[in-house]
Order: structure tokens, then sequence, then C-alpha cells
């Protein structure tokens, strides 16, 4: 059972929180899967999944994850840790099926700012706290609910990670199925290619994190 205190700060506090406008023509990056496909949303429920799955109307709202920069986009995916920035091991296998994609949106979306609080605001620190490198998303996916049902101008939250250098990230909901949400792909490069690890290696160096040849 998620913490009723947790629920009802939120909702406490979630008027104060800003708005955020991604036009027409922003670029985004996203960890994708190969097979699904770079433009895919999602609607699985999985554990790794901080801010969904989401509900309307008894069925799942399909997300996207996706990040303002590629290093922001690997650091919350295949590099995530529990506790940012220790030294640990990161199996090659993770990067299997996956590639680094960057988008351009075709449409504006107007996002819930979770970062807009001050950290000595009574929610802001909240918000902090379940921000970091925590595994346990029950707060956060039921704040993201409460945002769907109850600002039905938001199309997704925007925070800073807690993974790599305070970086914006964010989750889009297709609460309204039959509204364009298409994507124009700039860029697709599979982390297995030799491009796709010169990369991962590079961050991973940032990050403390050392990848095994375990492939």
């Amino acid at each position: 059972m998620i913490p009723a205190p947790a629920l009802s700060s939120f909702i406490a506090g979630a008027g104060s929180l800003e708005r955020a406008l991604l036009p027409v023509g922003q670029r985004l990056w996203r960890v994708a899967s190969i097979r699904f496909g770079a433009t895919t949303w999602d609607s699985r429920d999985s554990p790794l999944f901080r801010f969904s799955p989401l509900v309307k109307m008894g069925a799942i709202v399909p997300v996207m994850y996706v990040a303002e920069n590629k290093d922001a986009a690997l650091a919350e995916t295949i590099l995530r840790a529990p506790d940012p920035g220790e030294r640990r091991q990161v199996s090659r296998r993770n990067l299997d099926d996956r590639q680094l994609v960057e988008l351009e949106t075709s449409r504006a979306y107007t996002l819930l700012r979770l970062h807009s609080l001050p950290a000595h605001h009574a929610l802001g620190a909240q918000i902090l706290d379940q921000l970091r490198g925590t595994l346990d998303y029950g707060n956060t996916r039921t704040w993201a609910q409460y945002a769907l049902d109850t600002f039905p101008d938001c199309d997704g939250l925007e925070w800073r990670s807690r993974q790599h250098d305070a970086h914006l990230c964010r989750v889009l909901w297709q609460a309204e199925p039959n509204v364009g949400h298409n994507f124009k792909i700039r860029r697709q490069i599979e982390l297995l290619s030799a491009p796709g690890i010169s990369i991962v290696q590079r961050l991973a160096f940032q990050c403390r994190i050392v990848l095994d040849d375990d492939i």
C-alpha cells in the first residue's frame, strides 16, 4: 500500500507546479527496443517504470520516456543505478536489442514540471527524495496517475535526472489515442554498433560504471 501522506501532500502542492511547453520540432532522445521500433509507445507494466503504468477508463495509457540529450537517456535506462555515483558493474548484455534514438516532435506537449518547486518547499523536498536512485516507484506512479486524472491540459511530466548532471527527463502520455503523436526520427544508433559502444563507454566512465565483456 502507498502511504496516504505521500499522495495527500502531492495533491496539496501539485497546483503550485509550473508547466513546461515542448514546441513542435523539439528534439528528444530515448533508448528504445530495436525489435519494437524507435517511436513505439509503451503499455507494459514493468517494475523499472517510474511513472507508469497509468490507467484511464479501465485501459492502460501508453507512455514514452524521453530525455533532453543522449547522456540522460542512457543514464536513466541501461546505466541506471540505485545509488548514482557509486562504482558498479553493468553487463554489456543490457545493450542487446537497444538503440539510441533522436526524435523530433510533430506536435506541442505541455508537461507538469516536478522540479519547479524549491527544495525548502514541503512537496519540493519530497519530490527530490523520491527522484533519487531508488527503485521503489510506488509514490511516483501514484503522483503520475493523479496528474493524469486531474490536469487535462498536461501531456506528461518533466523532472531533473538524479543519475547524471540533472538533465531534463520526461514521460509523455497518450491519454487521447486519436490525437496525433507522430515523431520524426532524426538519428538511430544501435548500442552494440561501434558508435553505440563508444557512446556508452564514454558515459559509463564518467558515471564510474564498468561494462562487463560477457557477451
